[in-house]
Order: structure tokens, then C-alpha cells, then sequence
């Protein structure tokens, strides 16, 4: 019943994107392009940057963690 799912790239972030794109998967080290959320429209955060895993190169600096709410508010408005 989760609106958005926060997750790093893991199995319950996996699980999640097969439920819905109303994801944010966390890379570190991983390449989303090839292990991310399956959805083109799912989010992504790798290096500082917020972007769809459909358009890597539409990319925006992610806003700092208090802020993260309000962004995810933002997105389902």
C-alpha cells in the first residue's frame, strides 16, 4: 500500500518496481542502466544526481535529504 518506495538497489527495490515506477533506487556503486529498477519512469539517485532510469541524461542535482519528502510530495501531485 506504499505510495513511493525508497530503497538501495536491492531485492525489496526490485520487488517494488515490479509492483510500480513510484520508486527511488539508491546506487552507489552499481550501474542503474544495467541492475536498476526495471521501469523507464522509476527514479534513480547516483552520485548527487536524481534522474529516470528511461533518461540518465536529464539528470538534476537531488535535493539534500530533508528535502527529499517534499520532492516525492511534488511527484505525485
Amino acid at each position: 500500500l506504499a505510495r513511493w518506495t525508497i530503497s538501495v538497489d536491492s531485492g525489496p527495490m526490485h520487488i517494488a518496481a515490479a509492483l510500480s515506477s513510484r520508486v527511488l533506487s539508491i546506487h552507489t556503486w552499481s550501474d542503474p542502466q544495467k541492475v536498476g529498477p526495471y521501469p523507464k519512469d522509476a527514479w534513480i539517485w547516483q552520485r548527487g544526481l536524481l534522474f529516470q532510469r528511461g533518461n540518465p541524461f536529464d539528470s538534476f542535482a537531488a535535493p539534500a535529504l530533508p528535502d527529499v519528502a517534499a520532492w516525492i510530495l511534488k511527484q505525485i501531485s
